[in-house]
């Protein structure tokens, strides 16, 4: 009589170990599944903000270019104007010569 109690005992204890495997198994499968949501967001947030920023960045560096290139420009046209005045200098000193 006590052999069915035990057995039945097993049985019952069998069953709820069974349920609290699987439980734990779906807890960290949910859990799991949380952490990789909120990573790629975390992901998709990073690479709107990348975007972002390179864009920002190839503004200033065309920025920077537009300047160099005027910077040189200004210095073309001033070495330009300071060859043309030393010419014309150079021939009022010939003429007087």
């Amino acid at each position: 009589m006590f052999d069915w109690a035990l057995s039945d005992l097993h049985s019952v204890l069998l069953v709820l170990f069974c349920v609290a495997l699987i439980t734990i198994v779906i807890a960290l499968d949910r859990a799991r599944r949380a952490e990789i949501l909120r990573l790629r967001n975390e992901v998709k947030q990073l690479s709107q903000s990348v975007r972002a920023l390179e864009a920002a960045e190839q503004r200033r560096f065309i920025l920077e270019l537009k300047a160099i290139g005027e910077g040189a420009e200004r210095a073309s046209t001033t070495s330009s104007a300071k060859v043309s005045t030393i010419s014309e200098s150079g021939k009022h000193q010939n003429t007087a010569a």
